[in-house]
């Protein structure tokens, strides 16, 4: 029992030695992969390039700590975007009437930028990310998928 254990053991290692430990890429939806998802109105309207808020570039000690070697390997980097991030937003009226506030947020150096809220509450109404290549998550609404 002891030898088949070790066995298995040693095969599970190999297995695990064996797999790539490579950069992860986030999911990706398009608009198009869910059918009957309504579209943010960024992509209704013509509407021009949002204002634009620049993180500051990720500091060399940061990019270094993704280099070191952990278990699990790091995928990126947390960081706080500021308060002033919100001021840099705008409102503007759709076609339609709607108010939408819009903001394009931008990091120098990032290969992707990842979004997380804290204390999400939209009310009734609702939220678009966009990315860079036209990749749309949303709409979320209320307090967001988990409602915190």
């Amino acid at each position: 029992m002891l030898q088949r254990s070790l066995v298995v053991a040693a095969a599970l290692a190999a297995v695990l030695a064996a797999q790539e430990r490579g950069v992860k890429q986030p999911a990706r939806l398009t608009r198009d992969a869910i059918p009957g998802r309504e579209a943010p109105p960024s992509l209704r309207y013509s509407l021009g390039e949002p204002r634009e808020f620049r993180l500051a570039a990720p500091a060399e000690a940061e990019f270094r700590a993704l280099q070191m070697a952990s278990d699990p390997p790091l995928i990126g980097i947390h960081r706080a975007v500021a308060p002033e991030a919100l001021r840099a937003g705008s409102w503007e009226s759709a076609p339609d009437g709607q108010r939408l506030w819009r903001l394009a947020l931008r990091s120098p150096g990032s290969i992707g930028i990842r979004v997380r809220f804290s204390s999400f509450s939209v009310g009734a109404g609702k939220v678009w990310i966009r990315g860079e290549g036209g990749d749309v998550d949303g709409p979320y609404t209320g307090k967001g998928l988990f409602e915190e």
